[in-house]
């Protein structure tokens, strides 16, 4: 069993970063095209939700090393509009052959209504991340990077 209290997850450039408050609500258009929420390019309120939507991009990023959309640099219009429709290529989940599980969780993750989206807590118990067997390599060394337990020296400093 994976303990979700030992979960290591590196994140960083809290440029834009905001902590919301309950019921709190924010409409700036902020975030990495690859990874943002369809209701910040839609324009809409939005909430701690669009982090779900975020991290559902992160994996597909690290089990496939492809984006969820095409990159904006490439073609604006298609991204955009991908990106206002949560038009994910799962395709590519396919492809690389990702579990059925991961491919799950990914869905329940980058759903398009923010209210459909799986919670932190749902997803920290999801078949995936509990489930020791995985299909490929990959997914075995994604999740075993994530739950990497801290080595401490002699001196009790973390090694990483």
């Amino acid at each position: 069993n994976r303990d979700i209290h030992n979960l290591k997850i590196v994140i960083c450039d809290f440029g834009y970063s905001k902590k919301f408050m309950k019921d709190e609500k924010d409409d700036r258009f902020v975030g990495t095209p690859q990874f943002i929420a369809p209701e910040v390019v839609n324009h809409k309120l939005y909430d701690n939700k669009i982090d779900i939507f975020s991290l559902g991009c992160s994996l597909f990023f690290m089990l496939t090393k492809k984006f969820v959309y095409t990159s904006p640099r490439r073609n604006r219009a298609q991204w955009k509009l991908e990106a206002q429709n949560a038009a994910i290529h799962y395709e590519i989940l396919n492809e690389k052959k990702i579990s059925d599980d991961a491919i799950d969780l990914i869905r329940s993750m980058c759903q398009k209504d923010p209210n459909d989206r799986i919670t932190i807590e749902r997803a920290l118990h999801h078949p995936w991340i509990l489930n020791e067997r995985k299909t490929t390599q990959t997914e075995t060394d994604v999740l075993n990077n994530l739950f990497q337990a801290e080595r401490r020296d002699q001196d009790g400093d973390v090694l990483g």
